[in-house]
Parts: C-alpha cells; sequence; structure tokens
C-alpha cells in the first residue's frame, strides 16, 4: 500500500497509542511521508491494544490463541493489503478461529471455512424470506456502503469528524437506531432471529444486547458471520508489530503521555510519563481519550465516550456434554452463543468456542459480562488442567455502543496538528474500522501539511 502521493516533509509526529489505529497510522505515514520522523508512546508494555495472543499447549504443541480481537473478515482491505504487503502469513479460518492443522472434531453442521451460515440448519430454523436470507441482503447493503469509501480514501479523502465517515458510507439511520428495531421493525426480520442469532453476536463481539446496540455495529459483527476469514499466523498483533517496524519507528513502551501543549509556532510539546518533553511538529491520539489521562490543549468535543467490560476466559480441559443435555462429547457444537432477551443478564456467560482438541482435552473460550467463578467451571467441565483470565475493561477496549445522533461532534481533525483517530469508536469498534480511521487522518495530514 505504498502511497501514489507521497510527500516529502520532515515532520517531527507523535503517536499515542500502540494499539491497531496507532500503529497503522505509523505504516501509512512511512509511505505517504517518507522523511518524518515519527515516535510512538504506549503506556502498557506490548504492541497491539485489543490485538493480543497468548500461546496454549495441547497435544504436544503450541496453540497461538488470541483474547481480543479474534478474526478479519476478508473483506476488510487494508488488513488484507497490509499483512501481504509485509510478508505474513494468513490463515483462513471459520468463526471460532480454528487452525487448519489443529486436531478438532465436531458434529457441529453449522460452523464452516465459509462462516456459520452455510448450512441449511440456519434456514430451517429461522426462515428464509424474514431470517437469514433476508438480514444477509439487508447486511450486505449496509456494508456496501462502508466499502464504497474505500476508494475515496485510497485516492486522499479524509473526514473531519464521524459525522462526515456516516454520511460518506450512507449509514446515518444505522448509528442512530438501535439493532433490534433496524432488523425487527424496520426491516420486518423474524424475532427469533434477531433474539437469538443477531442478539447471539453482539452479545459474543461487544458484549451488548440487541436492542441497546446501534444497528451499524450488529451489522459489523454479522458481516463475519457470513463471509470469508482469515488471522494473521502466529497471532493477530503481529500485523501491528510488523507495521511499526516496517514504518522505523521509534516505540516506547511502558510510556504513558502525561500531558501535551502548544507553542507560539503551532508545534506541540509533550510531558510523558517519564518526565521528558519533546516537541512535535504534529500530534496523533490513537487512544481512548476519555480514559488515557492526558491533559490537553484543547477540549476535544464527542470525546465522552463510555466503555463496556468484557471477559475472557481461556481453559484447557475436558468439557461436560451433560451441562448441555448430551450424552457424547461429540454432539458439543464447537460454537455456542447465548441468545439476547430480558432475561439475558442471568446467562453465565455470553458464547463458548472450542478452539482446539486433541483427544477428549480441549482449548475453550467463554465471553462474559462478568468473571466466570470456578463453581461454573466446576459444572461446565468434568477436568481442567489450566485457566487463564483477561478482563478488557481500563482503558477502554470496548466502546458502548448505543445508538447515537451526536456523532458530528466527535473529530479527527481536532485542529491543525492534532488529531484524533478515536473519533470512528463513537460509531463503531473493530480492528479495519480503526485502520480505516488512520487512513483517514494520515491523509488529513497530508493536505494539512502539503
Amino acid at each position: 500500500m505504498i502511497s501514489c502521493f507521497p510527500v516529502f516533509l520532515k515532520l517531527r509526529i507523535a503517536i499515542v497509542g500502540a494499539g491497531p489505529a496507532g500503529c497503522s497510522t505509523a505504516y501509512f505515514l512511512s509511505r505517504d511521508v517518507p522523511d518524518a520522523s515519527v515516535t510512538v508512546f504506549e503506556r502498557s508494555s506490548y504492541i497491539g491494544g485489543r490485538a493480543y495472543s497468548i500461546q496454549m499447549p495441547i497435544g504436544g504443541k503450541l496453540v497461538t490463541v488470541e483474547l481480543g480481537a479474534s478474526i478479519v473478515a476478508d473483506a476488510n482491505t487494508f488488513i488484507r493489503n497490509a499483512s501481504r504487503d509485509l510478508g505474513l502469513q494468513t490463515v483462513d479460518t471459520a468463526w471460532t478461529e480454528l487452525d487448519p492443522d489443529n486436531s478438532m472434531e465436531s458434529s457441529d453442521p453449522l460452523v464452516g471455512s465459509l462462516g456459520i451460515w452455510d448450512g441449511v440448519g440456519i434456514l430451517l430454523r429461522y426462515g428464509i424470506l424474514d431470517g437469514a436470507l433476508q438480514a444477509s441482503n439487508l447486511i450486505t447493503k449496509m456494508v456496501s456502503g462502508f466499502l464504497a469509501t474505500y476508494d475515496g480514501l485510497l485516492n486522499g479523502k479524509s473526514w473531519a469528524t464521524a459525522q462526515d465517515f456516516i454520511t460518506d458510507a450512507g449509514l446515518s439511520d444505522a448509528v442512530s437506531t438501535n439493532a433490534y428495531t433496524s432488523f425487527r421493525t424496520q426491516n420486518g426480520i423474524s424475532e427469533l432471529f434477531v433474539r437469538e442469532f443477531i442478539g447471539g453476536i453482539t452479545r459474543n463481539t461487544y458484549n451488548q444486547e440487541v436492542d441497546t446496540i446501534s444497528a451499524w455495529p450488529a451489522v459489523v459483527s454479522l458481516f463475519s458471520a457470513m463471509t470469508e476469514l482469515f488471522k494473521i499466523k502466529g497471532g493477530n498483533n503481529r500485523l501491528y508489530r510488523s507495521m511499526l517496524e516496517s514504518a522505523n519507528a521509534t516505540t516506547l513502551l511502558n510510556t504513558a503521555v502525561r500531558q501535551i501543549t502548544t507553542n507560539s509556532d503551532d508545534t506541540y510539546n509533550l510531558t510523558a510519563s517519564d518526565n521528558t518533553t519533546t516537541t512535535f511538529d504534529v500530534v496523533i491520539l490513537a487512544t481512548p481519550v476519555p480514559t488515557s489521562n492526558v491533559t490537553l490543549p484543547i477540549f476535544i468535543t464527542g470525546a465522552t465516550l463510555t466503555y463496556v467490560q468484557l471477559h475472557v476466559t481461556l481453559i484447557l480441559g475436558t468439557l461436560r456434554p451433560s451441562y448441555f443435555n448430551m450424552f457424547d462429547l461429540n454432539q458439543i457444537p464447537y460454537f455456542i452463543l447465548t441468545p439476547s432477551d430480558s432475561s439475558t443478564h442471568s446467562l453465565p456467560f455470553n458464547s463458548l468456542s472450542i478452539l482446539a482438541r486433541y483427544g477428549k482435552t480441549m482449548i475453550v473460550k467463554l465471553f462474559s459480562s462478568v468473571k466466570v467463578q470456578d463453581s461454573l467451571l466446576d459444572a461446565l467441565f468434568v477436568s481442567r488442567s489450566s485457566v487463564v483470565r483477561k478482563v478488557w475493561d481500563s482503558p477502554g477496549a470496548y466502546t458502548d455502543l448505543r445508538p447515537r445522533a451526536d456523532v458530528g461532534f466527535s473529530r479527527f481533525v481536532v485542529q491543525r496538528g492534532l488529531y484524533w483517530t478515536g473519533a470512528m469508536e463513537s460509531v463503531v469498534s473493530a480492528m479495519e474500522t480503526q485502520v480505516v480511521a488512520a487512513r483517514s487522518v494520515v491523509n488529513a495530514i497530508v493536505k494539512d501539511f502539503k
């Protein structure tokens, strides 16, 4: 993805945050502004933000398991192209993120390499005209509007606000309406499909209910369930590490930014947690501003976002078939969603995925709203040898994506020299949309300083 319009400016650029947006920004800058000097500040100890993976042993080998952003839709052009350009190997995968070379046994007919809508069971349960097919057509229409914005971005277009993006993509209704109203009330999709399937997907992806989350992030989640999927072999965070390496950026881990101030010559002083102060021509905030504790030179309107907590639990063990009212281990589907209705808050988990299996031993991942208690694990598993827990809360990993009518106040371009990729997080939160936000911000920088 080398730019056709490189700008040779010796800009000093600071990026606050080394998640998908921050790393993508550095990557695009290295191609569009190749003479820039880029420094990335990251308060945590690793690169990748929500793209976070570990390795777990099973059957004498190590399996890479994602604890955050797990899978990528093949239509996500920027991530697909970047992984190719950086020489990273991708793995085509089912929705459960299973690698083909892992030992896996499952009798579930609904999950396959083309996503989880390729089985006739979906059509038999939910119907054709008011179920999966109609939902698929609606999702395709919304996603096509989003994908149509790529041509503009690749030719230098940028958005000043999140509202500009929404208007460009034709998503105003999808952002201001909850998913239940959009699918059920406005488009006549069956109650059963909306509550069970769509609600299950939104709970799995965002830990949010179908009648509280806006339609657009629900569509993003569902699109992943109806298309080819892939991940980066060895962990999705390899993509973002490779982006920074390719950009030749100076990366400062375990270094928070405390304060940003302006100078009379329109440059910025950035003070880090080690009490060093450095001057930059450009500062890009690629971090959740409400939880970053950075003192800014200007109030960023639209940055009053709230966040939800998501618990991830990985278990190495053997599931108990009787918990699922089954008699045999092979009967247990390797992807289970819990439905969305008024009683869901009492359900013990949002989803269960079997990521790998060797004999009777499995790597199982649970997403839940609250900590999974040992008593539930005792009920779920005949035996277990390892439990890994990860809580996504601070610093704002998963945005509360309720319908919003005020997204015009969320600004990508705060002022000349100060930019915020997180404006996109007011309407949707996904790896590809963070990369799209980064592309828009870099285009804006090129315009402002050309």
